[in-house]
């Protein structure tokens, strides 16, 4: 059970180190491999945009880390469980 959780532990830290950035009409958002927002910028202030952008940036970033996390973990953990 402790080497569980000392496991679990690792791949967490692990998680937080991996990192994307996605950009979108000017919208760049970095996020980690556990799922945080770690930078928001805006590079156009077209306020009829900026929500779309947003969210679309946010969506990207949020695909991109599962899916790298999914390939880190195939290779890396896949049997652990």
């Amino acid at each position: 059970m402790l080497d569980k959780l000392k496991q679990l532990r690792k791949l967490k830290k692990q998680m937080e180190d991996v990192e994307v950035e996605e950009e979108i009409n000017g919208v760049k958002v970095k996020m980690n491999g556990a799922m945080k927002i770690l930078e928001v910028s805006i590079a156009n202030r077209d306020d009829k945009k900026l929500e779309k952008n947003i969210r679309k940036a946010v969506n990207v970033a949020t695909k991109t880390v599962q899916r790298k996390m999914a390939k880190d973990m195939m290779a890396d953990g896949g049997g652990m469980f």
